[in-house]
């Protein structure tokens, strides 16, 4: 699969950065999901997880997290200098919270648009 090569270009990766003075840490991996666990956090969100991440967790892993940061006086070139640190990482468990601050923000902008609108909550 896909996923094969992951961990080997997530270690080189690391290795890049740590040979330019930057620091990768938070490198992990986590255990492969159970039907199980996926059925669970599916239950909890009310829909299917899509299939290409269904199959990631249940065939790759459950969760990873890879962080990386550029040392500040490294002299990058110019197109590349917004880019210094960054982050790649998914967890299922923390799937039904993401889907519950997604619900709270969909309806912070609704709200907010009926009040902009509506002109309902504006202090003359």
């Amino acid at each position: 699969m896909i996923w094969d090569s992951w961990i080997d270009k997530w270690e080189k990766t690391c290795e890049a950065i740590r040979r330019l003075g930057g620091e990768s840490e938070g490198f992990a991996v986590a255990n492969k999901a159970t039907e199980d666990k996926v059925t669970a956090v599916e239950n909890k969100i009310g829909m299917k997880l899509l299939d290409v991440f269904r199959r990631i967790v249940l065939e790759f892993a459950s969760g990873v997290d890879f962080e990386w940061r550029l040392p500040d006086e490294l002299k990058l070139p110019q197109k590349f200098r917004g880019i210094f640190a960054g982050e790649f990482t998914w967890n299922l468990k923390d799937i039904p919270e993401i889907n519950e601050s997604k619900e709270v923000g969909l309806e912070n902008a609704f709200l907010t648009k009926m009040i902009l609108t509506t002109g309902y909550g504006i202090i003359n």
